[in-house]
C-alpha cells in the first residue's frame, strides 16, 4: 500500500506521520516527527504568525516531504450531526446548508460539505451524516502558505470527521457513550459519542498556564460542566467515561479528580492492535494519543 504523509498543526507544534492503511482493518505508521512552534504561531487552528508557521513548514519540506494530507481543527469550521432523509446526491448540499444556517449567520463565503456517519435508527432509507462548513478563506490561508513552502496539499479532513471514523474502527468502542478530550496547549476540544456515534462537541479556553496547578484544576471544571449538561434536558447522556489526548504524566492527577468528583471512568485514549509501528529509526516511543488526529486521517471508511 502506498505511504502517506499526513500533517496536523496544532498550537504548539506541526505533528507530522508517515503511514498506510493496508486494509487488512491495520494501519502501519513508518515515521513521526513533531516540528515545534514559537508560542502564538497558532490560536485555534488559525495561522497567527505566518512567518513562524512558514519557517517550521520549510523544515518539512527540506526533509523531504512535498505532498501532504492535512488535519484541520478550529473553533471557526461549523459542524453538527444531523438525520438526513432518503434523498438524491444533488439535493444533500442544500440540506447540509439548511442544517448549519442558524450557525453561519456571522460568517462569510462558506464551504460545505458532509461525512456519512452510519445509517439512522429511524430507518426508512435515513442516515446520520456529519454536516461541516468553514470560510473559504481560511481554507485559501493554508493552500497559499503550504505551496509557498514548496509543500502540495493533497487532500483536507476535519477532525471531528476524523474521530469518528477512528472511533468505529478501533475494538472495545462498540455501544460505549464516552467523550474524548483532546488537550492542545490552552485550547482543550471535547467530543461527545454516544453508543459510539457522534453527538456534539464542546471547546473550551484554558485560562491557567500549563505549568500551574490550576491548570488541571479548570480541565477537571471543564469536564464536570460537560458532565452535568450532557445530563441535563430531555435528551440526556449517560457518559460512562472520559478519554484524553495530550494529558502530560505530571498532570494525571486530573484524571483522579474526575474519578473522585464526577464519578466516570477517566483515561489516556488506549492504545490499538490495528495501529502497527514499524521501527525505521524513531528514537521516541509512539504514542497514539499524541498522534490520533493525523493517524485517524489514515482510517478510511
Amino acid at each position: 500500500m502506498k505511504k502517506e504523509t499526513v500533517v496536523y498543526l496544532s498550537s504548539e507544534n506541526i505533528k507530522l506521520i508517515v503511514g498506510s492503511d493496508d486494509h487488512n482493518d491495520m494501519i502501519k505508521i513508518y515515521d513521526f516527527q513533531k516540528y515545534p512552534f514559537a508560542e502564538g504561531a497558532m490560536i485555534n487552528g488559525v495561522i497567527t504568525d505566518e512567518f513562524e508557521v512558514k519557517t517550521t513548514l520549510k523544515k518539512v519540506a527540506e526533509a523531504g516531504y512535498n505532498n501532504v494530507s492535512l488535519v484541520i481543527d478550529s473553533g471557526q469550521i461549523l459542524s453538527k450531526s444531523s438525520i438526513m432523509p432518503k434523498m438524491k446526491s444533488s439535493q444533500i448540499i442544500q440540506f447540509v446548508k439548511d442544517e448549519l444556517s442558524s450557525l453561519g449567520e456571522n460568517s462569510e463565503d462558506l464551504i460545505y460539505d458532509y461525512a456519512y456517519l452510519g445509517p439512522s435508527e429511524e430507518g426508512k432509507g435515513a442516515s446520520q451524516i456529519l454536516c461541516c462548513a468553514l470560510e473559504r478563506k481560511l481554507i485559501s490561508n493554508y493552500l497559499d502558505i503550504f505551496k509557498e513552502c514548496g509543500i502540495e496539499i493533497n487532500a483536507i479532513d476535519f477532525s471531528i470527521n476524523i474521530l469518528s471514523k477512528l472511533t468505529q474502527e478501533l475494538t472495545g468502542f462498540d455501544d460505549k457513550t464516552y467523550m474524548i478530550s483532546i488537550l492542545d496547549g490552552n485550547n482543550m476540544t471535547s467530543v461527545l459519542f454516544e453508543k459510539n456515534h457522534y453527538k456534539l462537541s464542546y471547546r473550551s479556553r484554558i485560562i491557567a498556564a500549563r505549568s500551574d496547578a490550576a491548570y488541571g484544576d479548570e480541565i477537571a471544571s471543564n469536564i464536570a460542566h460537560i458532565y452535568q449538561f450532557s445530563k441535563s434536558g430531555e435528551n440526556s447522556v449517560p457518559i460512562e467515561k472520559v478519554l484524553f489526548c495530550g494529558l502530560l504524566d505530571e498532570e494525571a492527577i486530573v484524571k483522579e479528580r474526575i474519578r473522585e468528583t464526577i464519578k466516570i471512568e477517566a483515561e489516556d485514549f488506549p492504545t490499538s492492535r490495528s495501529i502497527y509501528i514499524v521501527n525505521e529509526g524513531n528514537k521516541e516511543a509512539f504514542e497514539l494519543d499524541d498522534y490520533i488526529l493525523p493517524v485517524g486521517f489514515l482510517f478510511r471508511k
